[in-house]
């Protein structure tokens, strides 16, 4: 795997030192998937963009949360998974969802296990469910 530079938003190229700051400020740190995007500015500023619009979703926190560290384990993402896992810590989730959510196993709450389900759907049809699926979440 190639090493990546990691940036701190005095480091960071010019045009991507606000994302590092921001999250700086709000975190306390830079996490490291944002401290590797500053090297590439647009990246990090897609990023920056996305997840507020994501945060407008008519979903808990904990739901989002949920869709993201499924996503996150389903593509591998250290980075990611240490970010969500903190988070998900932080916003009150209790310690045996986070490691379900972590190992992909089931926790038997209906309305969270729909979610990671769909969210392994999207993953593995690549954004088409079958109307069956589809159905199958919007009913849950």
């Amino acid at each position: 795997m190639t090493d990546c530079q990691t940036h701190a938003p005095e480091t960071a190229p010019a045009a991507a030192r606000p994302v590092p700051a921001r999250a700086q400020l709000a975190n306390g740190c830079v996490p490291g998937l944002l401290a590797v995007m500053a090297e590439a500015p647009a990246l990090a500023e897609g990023y920056a963009t996305l997840s507020p619009i994501f945060e407008k979703a008519e979903l808990s926190e904990t739901e989002r949360q949920i869709i993201l560290m499924t996503n996150t384990r389903l593509t591998g993402c250290s980075f990611c998974m240490v970010a969500h896992t903190t988070i998900c810590g932080r916003k009150g989730a209790p310690d045996d969802v986070i490691r379900a959510l972590r190992a992909g196993t089931e926790r038997g709450d209906p309305r969270p296990e729909a979610f990671c389900r769909f969210a392994v759907v999207i993953n593995e049809t690549r954004g088409w469910p079958s109307d069956g699926e589809a159905e199958a979440f919007l009913g849950a």
